[in-house]
């Protein structure tokens, strides 16, 4: 025998030594002689001229293997004692002791190479094992297990479907002929028996029975109920179901046709939904359809193809909106009503779905709704709201928003619209092109106006119109034109104007709500004709002078003229005094009003001795038309008194009673500028006396520029020899300067 399950025994028997004797010994673990007790592994030993023997008392460990060896000390054979064979050793294969069952294996149920949990045959099933060992394979025998059983049953250990078969030693079997029932589940239990017949049962893994495949469920492509989705692609499936071995795993694919996968070839997933937003396959607009293919645990699959979606993740092309009636081509910026709003949009699309519906609302800020919500219209293309409360001058905004069957939207902002519902405030209109309004003008082919001061604190103001006629908003000489925002005219190439009759400019303001007020100017009147002189300029002089238009002062000139004009006044004087006439000026111009006379003194004159002055005097009337005029005489400046000269020694005189009569004579007294002209002589007892001239006594000069002069004075004094007289003589100039005595 190969193995024993004894505990203290072990036997062995050599037949083929039947006479003589032999030593033997029991050892463990490898069959090799030992002397007796001369190694632990020695267990027992003895000589014996028996062909066996039994040895008792041993202590057997389980799992060891022992060996019987037996030494030839002698044979007696037919001849005597042979010796040839003599110190032979012959040791048993060996016996091993085994006192457990076999260590359990593996047993697999099923045609995977682990078995299955479901299987869709109701005839056959396969069984495989392995793994099952003893310690007799300790002993070199190829396997410990002496023989395998097998049997089918509906709970483990059981065999209620098929009985035991001894299959000796082979490790699978396959049952064929059963009669499965769908939804059940099947064990096979195996029985594994060692050599000295201890055994141990194993049972497999259950195997479902499942002949039906998936309960078609539910596809949902999420946020695509309405048949369109948007970039990312999110798919559910719900309610795939099987009751016999569950769902295994899925497989979801899209297809240009229901169950093709020609856009998104076919993946296997475990999960019950799938998101992604790379799919760059789908092209928008295109319809497509997700097919879900569910696998049981048996591998019968189920197919489902959900309803067409169009892939769309462009939201609809913006349009325009506009603040304005339906039948009304153009945007308003402004409008007169303030209980009233208006709204209408076109050109909105969308190539992939089509615009679904608008939402339109009104504010007060660009995509806000605080003055109207949004509101759901459809398909309609404009909305009107009234009964509103509206500012004067606040701006409101229609918003509109377009939404795509994919639910993508896109919101455009009208421009807005200012309620106004006042006219402008009117400003002031005046006639001419310059600075100031003017009463007269000159011309008569020609009109200009210019106005300012016109506002609007709503809407402001969006253009002018003008006119021109013979009275306010009158339009018979210039009809009404549009000026646009320019805030002057003119218009020239007239028929003659009419004369000596106001004419009125009258401004027509218009702001941005198409509201207006006028506005008009206080008028003038044409004058085509210059003032006339009546009194040309000429200098005033003062009356000491002796020389006529002449004076001694070179700081102050006084000029005097006179223009008339009967059909506007004269509103301005320009007087210049020039050395010559129109070449070297004495003074700045002087600019009057209606004076008709002036002085013009330092600092704005410079006057020089000996010089002669021109005045010359530029009126002009309310209409700008001028004259000019110049004096007729000059002004002679001398501001400097004669050269003093010197009187002749030789005085003659001649008494006549009680009155002397003195013969003076005297020259040198010159005036370069304006002469002399006469002379003033007083003679005295004393120094610049005049007690014997108490009137003084004048001569005019005479003869030319350096004439010897001479006169004779009577005075009531006789003289007599030894008398001191004394005699002072000035020279007076023209302009009645006196020299020194």
């Amino acid at each position: 025998i190969d193995f024993t399950d004894a505990k203290h025994t072990l036997a062995a028997s050599w037949p083929w030594l039947k006479h003589g004797r032999s030593e033997w010994i029991v050892v463990r673990d490898a069959p090799i002689w030992r002397s007796c007790n001369s190694s632990v592994d020695v267990l027992a030993c003895g000589v014996t001229r028996k062909t066996y023997h039994v040895v008792n008392d041993l202590s057997l460990e389980h799992g060891v293997t022992y060996y019987f060896c037996v030494k030839i000390v002698e044979i007696v054979g037919a001849h005597g004692i042979e010796t040839k064979l003599r110190d032979s050793v012959i040791c048993g294969d060996g016996v091993t002791v085994d006192r457990t069952p076999p260590v359990p294996g593996e047993v697999f149920l099923g045609l995977g190479p682990h078995g299955s949990s479901y299987q869709i045959f109701t005839d056959t099933l396969v069984v495989r094992w392995r793994g099952f060992t003893d310690v007799e394979e300790m002993a070199n025998v190829h396997s410990g297990i002496k023989e395998y059983s097998v049997a089918l049953g509906t709970a483990p250990g059981q065999r209620d479907t098929a009985d035991y078969v001894n299959v000796g030693s082979a490790t699978h079997w396959i049952f064929t002929g059963l009669s499965l029932q769908n939804g059940k589940t099947y064990y096979a239990t195996v029985i594994a028996v060692d050599h000295v017949q201890r055994r141990v049962t194993v049972s497999s893994n259950g195997v479902t029975v499942d002949t039906t495949p998936p309960v078609q469920g539910q596809i949902e492509v999420v946020d695509g109920e309405t048949g369109y989705i948007t970039g990312d692609l999110k798919l559910k499936w719900t309610k795939f179901e099987d009751k016999e071995s569950g769902i295994a795993s899925y497989q979801w694919c899209i297809g240009s046709v229901a169950g093709y996968d020609d856009a998104v070839p076919c993946t296997h997933t475990t999960a019950s939904n799938f998101e992604s937003s790379g799919h760059n396959r789908l092209y928008p607009g295109h319809a497509y359809y997700v097919t879900i293919k569910a696998f049981n645990n048996a591998g019968l699959q189920t197919a489902k193809t959900s309803h067409a979606f169009v892939f769309d993740d462009s939201s609809p092309t913006s349009g325009l909106v506009l603040d304005s009636e339906p039948d009304t081509d153009y945007d308003w910026d402004y409008q007169k009503r303030l209980d009233t709003l208006v709204c209408q949009w076109r050109h909105f699309g969308d190539p992939q779905s089509g615009v679904r519906h608008y939402s339109v609302a009104f504010g007060s800020e660009i995509g806000t709704d605080d003055v109207v919500a949004f509101h759901d219209l459809g398909l309609l293309t404009n909305y009107t709201i009234r009964h509103v409360a509206l500012w004067p001058g606040r701006p409101y905004y229609c918003t509109v928003v377009a939404c795509n069957q994919a639910d993508l939207c896109t919101t455009v902002t009208s421009d807005g619209v200012i309620a106004d519902n006042s006219p402008p405030v009117t400003g002031l209109v005046h006639d001419g092109l310059g600075d100031e309004d003017i009463q007269y003008q000159g011309q008569n082919d020609v009109v200009g106006s210019k106005w300012f001061g016109f506002y609007d604190p709503h809407s402001s103001i969006a253009r002018y119109e003008w006119c021109v006629g013979t009275a306010p908003e009158i339009d018979d000489i210039v009809p009404w034109t549009n000026t646009f925002t320019e805030q002057m005219a003119v218009k020239t190439e007239l028929n003659t104007l009419p004369s000596a009759r106001r004419i009125y400019a009258s401004v027509r303001a218009y702001n941005k709500a198409g509201l207006s007020s006028v506005s008009s100017s206080d008028g003038f009147v044409v004058d085509t004709t210059p003032p006339v002189i009546h009194t040309p300029p000429f200098f005033n002089t003062t009356n000491r002078s002796l020389k006529p238009n002449s004076q001694y002062s070179r700081s102050i000139v006084q000029a005097s003229w006179k223009f008339n004009d009967s059909e506007s006044p004269i509103i301005r004087h320009t007087v210049v005094v020039t050395t010559t006439v129109r070449v070297a000026s004495a003074a700045d111009p002087v600019v009057l009003g209606n004076e008709w006379q002036t002085s013009i003194s330092q600092p704005n004159i410079t006057l020089s001795d000996g010089e002669q002055y021109y005045v010359s005097v530029t009126a002009c009337n309310a209409a700008d038309l001028c004259v000019h005029d110049i004096s007729r005489q000059t002004l002679l400046v001398d501001g400097s008194p004669p050269l003093t000269g010197s009187i002749s020694d030789h005085i003659k005189w001649r008494t006549n009673g009680s009155q002397t009569v003195i013969k003076l004579r005297w020259k040198g007294f010159v005036d370069p500028h304006s002469g002399v002209y006469k002379y003033i002589i007083s003679i005295g007892a004393t120094y610049s006396g005049n007690q014997y001239t108490p009137s003084y006594v004048h001569a005019n000069h005479s003869g030319g520029r350096e004439s010897e002069q001479s006169m004779s004075v009577t005075i009531q004094h006789h003289l007599r020899a030894g008398d001191r007289l004394y005699v002072s003589l000035w020279a007076v100039n023209g302009v009645d300067l006196r020299s020194s005595q």
